[in-house]
C-alpha cells in the first residue's frame, strides 16, 4: 500500500479544526502521513493541533503569503507517493475512503486521481461528480480539489502558481490536463465540504479575473470588453441574490437535486456520522 500523505492548511480555524483532523487520523488506511500548515493563527487553533500532536507527522505555525503559499509548504515536506489536501472544514466521507482508494489497487499509469464529493451550503445538500465526468464547462473547476490525490512527485515539481489567489488550484489541474498527465476517475465520494463559503466564492469577481489568464484571455482591448461585460452581468446576478427570499433559494436548490437540510438532519449530523462510520 503506498504512503499517502494529507495535508491541512488552517488559519485561525478553532471551530472547524478538530472534526477535520479526526477525519484525517481515525481513516482506517495504515500507510498515513498527516502534515498542518498553519499561518500563524491567533486563536485555539495551536493548541487544537498540539491536543492531536502524537498522531501528526510534521506541523508549522507560521505567516505566509496566503492558502496556496501555505500548500506548497506542505508539498515540500511531504514524503508520500500521493497527496491529498483536507484543509480545515472540509472532512472525508466516511473513515475508509482512502482505503477505499489505495487497497488492492494499482495506479502506476496515473498521476491524478479524482473523485465525487458531497456539497453542501446552508440550504442543503448533494451528492456531485466532478465537473470533467458531466459537462466540462469552461471556467468550472474540473475536479472536486478536496477529493483529488495527486503523485506527490509531479506535485513538487509543479507548485500552485502564487499569482493566483484564488484559482491556483484550477490553474494547476487545467495545466496537468494540458500536457497531458493521465487522470483516473474512482466514483468514491472523497470528501464533504462547503460550497457556498470559500474565498473563491466570496471573492467571484476576483476567481474569473483569474481564470480569463488561466485560459490564455490576453490583455487586448477587444477581450478586455466582453470579459467586463460578462463581469457586469455576474456582479448583477450576485447583487440582487442578496435580496432572493431563503425560501425561494431553498426551492431552487430542491429543483437543482439538492436534499434540503431538515431540522432532525443537519451538517454537524452528516459530520458525525462521517467520523464515526466505515
Amino acid at each position: 500500500m503506498p504512503k499517502v500523505s494529507i495535508i491541512t492548511v488552517v488559519y485561525n480555524g478553532e471551530k472547524e479544526l478538530e472534526n477535520t483532523i479526526l477525519s484525517v487520523i481515525r481513516q482506517t488506511y495504515d500507510n498515513l502521513e498527516y502534515i498542518i500548515v498553519d499561518g500563524g493563527s491567533t486563536d485555539n487553533t495551536i493548541n487544537i493541533i498540539k491536543k492531536y500532536a502524537n498522531k501528526i507527522s510534521y506541523w508549522i505555525s507560521e505567516p505566509d503569503k496566503g492558502i496556496y503559499d501555505a500548500m506548497n509548504k506542505g508539498i515540500d515536506v511531504a514524503n508520500g507517493e500521493w497527496l491529498l489536501f483536507r484543509n480545515c472544514g472540509d472532512y472525508f466521507s466516511s473513515l475508509s475512503d482512502i482505503a477505499r482508494v489505495f487497497e488492492n489497487t494499482n495506479y502506476n499509469d496515473y498521476d491524478v486521481i479524482y473523485g465525487d464529493a458531497i456539497v453542501w451550503d446552508k440550504y442543503g445538500f448533494k451528492k456531485e461528480k466532478p465537473e470533467i465526468q458531466k459537462f466540462n464547462r469552461y471556467g468550472v473547476m474540473p475536479v472536486w480539489h478536496p477529493s483529488t490525490f495527486v503523485r506527490t512527485s509531479l506535485h513538487k515539481k509543479i507548485k500552485f502558481d502564487l499569482k493566483y489567489k484564488l484559482a491556483a488550484d484550477h490553474n494547476f489541474i487545467i495545466n496537468c490536463k494540458w500536457s497531458g498527465i493521465k487522470f483516473k476517475y474512482i466514483p468514491i465520494i472523497l470528501s464533504i465540504f462547503n460550497i457556498g463559503d470559500g474565498a473563491s466564492v466570496k471573492g467571484q469577481i476576483k476567481s474569473r479575473k483569474e481564470h480569463f489568464y488561466i485560459y490564455g484571455g490576453d490583455a487586448n482591448r477587444w477581450n478586455l470588453f466582453i470579459f467586463n461585460i460578462q463581469l457586469l452581468k455576474v456582479n448583477m446576478v450576485l447583487y440582487l441574490r442578496r435580496y432572493i427570499p431563503d425560501a425561494v433559494m431553498r426551492m431552487r436548490r430542491k429543483m437543482q437535486g439538492r436534499v434540503i437540510w431538515k431540522e432532525n438532519y443537519t451538517i454537524n449530523d452528516m459530520i458525525s456520522n462521517a467520523l464515526s462510520r466505515t
